[in-house]
């Protein structure tokens, strides 16, 4: 009897210090606190659909009528809104204004009470909001109560479909008898931490992630509500609003009032990390990131400058100052970066690719690389172009014929099954998915590897029936040469360590590149020597 009750004590003591873990994991030694929330803190107050309209999926949303009382710490809510949902918001949003720009390290977390709520409607909702801007259609996330559960909905960015990211019921019986409820948002770089307590709760209990794509220096912070009923206004009271921003020791909190359409990127520390090592012999180009840069200093293999079209980017820094990489969260397709030389012929284009938790599933998660990739006036774009898509294909096309490096001028050559990125059964990634891509230009073969595993060789023979692209009818040609490339499309991934290896043809040498063709043949140097001799 006596052993059970220890194993009673140590499995509860296992627990509350799980609990205490999941409400502090991103606490961080070298962080303190910047800024706080003052005593009964006044708050904004705004309706989202005020003249309603239609969504962007064709549902009516009804105008949202509502106000804000406040008083001593306490906040009365009474709204009709429609909900937190497609890819507008119709709700009331009690709120406040925070700066927060202080670098990638940082992060805020609020808190507040929900003493009671009325709706009466099944997915009527009210809770805690953080919001990247005032617009309808604002990246947002709200952890709220419903009747019968509760639930964190977010649109990962703003003019997004919004999602759900999770919901538990708890019944009705449940939901009454639970109240107040307590909740907590913590808020660092694109990733929202949602917490929750019960009546009953001693300690947070942690209620996932989801991602929030920020537009500028501003967040919004505060309770938000709405009755999903247009004919009845529902009414929702608050208390305990309280927030506070950690950052690294030394940073000065606030800043000037600025335009809110303004767009700023997180700062990054001037750092300088250890030097890379030599490269080899074969290295034909590598991008590591180290110096902070993908333009700057003088072309080297081992400071290639990239030629970027759009500037939807980051390169980032972790937190031992060891290692930098860079950053596309959700970058527009008309982002693309290109690198080398275009004569170019038999390599590898290798690189590691981490698709982060900030990864949304109803995005396309796509990622496109080129080889062999040439630009010229009067041709347009050319090369081969291996793509991730779908979460689980990968297809090589060749691209001919267009001055645009996506959509148009593709022509599918081979796809293979490939499970790049899963998702749990919410639509989250729990971890960063890191994978190893390498690309064989040799010849006219095409190799992929993924995670050193060979899923794809092609051999182009420049196969007319799958083209059809140009009007003279004559097909397309083996692309024998060019530089690397690559872009993002509705896609949270970094990428690092990107190397380009020159590999060696001792049979035709770059010969057979230049001819396009004789792929198998050695190189007929005997003609070609008698070929220089000759007098013109």
């Amino acid at each position: 009897m006596k052993s059970k009750k220890i194993l009673t004590v140590l499995i509860t003591l296992v627990l509350v210090l799980a609990c205490v873990l999941a409400s502090s994991f991103i606490a961080s030694a070298d962080l303190v606190v910047i800024e706080t929330s003052g005593e009964n803190e006044t708050l904004e107050y705004i309706n989202f659909a005020s003249n309603g309209g239609v969504s962007g999926t064709g549902e009516t949303i009804w105008p949202t009528k509502g106000e804000l009382k406040q008083g001593d710490g306490k906040y009365t809510i009474t709204n009709n809104g429609i909900a937190q949902w497609y890819d507008v918001d119709g709700l009331g949003f009690a709120y406040k204004k925070v700066y927060f720009n202080y670098g990638n390290k940082a992060y805020l977390s609020f808190e507040g009470t929900l003493d009671s709520f009325d709706g009466r409607q099944a997915n009527a909702g009210a809770g805690l909001l953080i919001r990247s801007g005032l617009s309808d259609e604002a990246a947002t996330v709200m952890l709220h109560i419903r009747p019968a559960e509760i639930v964190t909905t977010y649109r990962a960015k703003k003019g997004a479909q919004s999602t759900l990211g999770k919901a538990t019921t708890y019944g009705t019986d449940s939901i009454k008898s639970g109240y107040p409820f307590q909740f907590k948002i913590e808020f660092k770089k694109t990733t929202v931490y949602c917490y929750y307590k019960l009546k009953s709760s001693k300690s947070w209990i942690s209620y996932g992630s989801v991602p929030m794509q920020r537009e500028n220096d501003y967040i919004y912070i505060g309770f938000c509500q709405y009755s999903q009923e247009e004919k009845f206004m529902a009414t929702a009271n608050f208390s305990n609003l309280s927030y506070e921003i950690y950052a690294p020791e030394g940073t000065t909190p606030g800043a000037p009032e600025e335009d809110d359409t303004t767009s700023s990127a997180p700062s990054e520390p001037a750092i300088t990390l250890p030097s890379d090592p030599s490269a080899a012999s074969d290295v034909l180009l590598r991008e590591t990131f180290t110096d902070g840069s993908m333009t700057e200093g003088d072309k080297v293999a081992t400071n290639p400058i990239w030629d970027i079209e759009g500037a939807s980017y980051e390169i980032l820094t972790d937190e031992g100052y060891t290692n930098r990489w860079l950053s596309l969260e959700y970058a527009d397709k008309l982002t693309a970066f290109f690198a080398g030389d275009r004569r170019w012929t038999d390599y590898t284009f290798k690189a590691d690719i981490t698709f982060t938790t900030t990864s949304i599933k109803t995005e396309k998660n796509a990622v496109h690389f080129y080889v062999r990739h040439t630009d010229y006036d009067q041709y347009g774009y050319e090369n081969y172009t291996v793509s991730l898509i779908n979460g689980d294909t990968l297809r090589l096309s060749q691209r001919t014929g267009t001055k645009q490096y996506y959509g148009q001028g593709l022509v599918a050559l081979a796809e293979v099954p490939l499970k790049y990125i899963e998702f749990d059964s919410v639509g989250n990634l729990a971890n960063d998915q890191k994978h190893t891509i390498e690309i064989t230009a040799f010849d006219n073969i095409i190799t992929v590897k993924w995670d050193g595993a060979e899923v794809l060789s092609y051999t182009d023979n420049g196969d007319d029936a799958k083209s059809g692209l140009n009007s003279n009818g004559s097909g397309y040609e083996v692309k024998t040469s060019g530089c690397i490339g690559f872009n993002a499309e509705g896609a949270c991934i970094t990428l690092d360590n990107i190397y380009v290896y020159k590999l060696d043809d001792p049979l035709g040498g770059d010969y057979d590149n230049e001819i396009g063709g004789s792929w198998n043949k050695a190189r007929p140097d005997e003609f070609l020597n008698e070929f220089t001799k000759l007098p013109y």
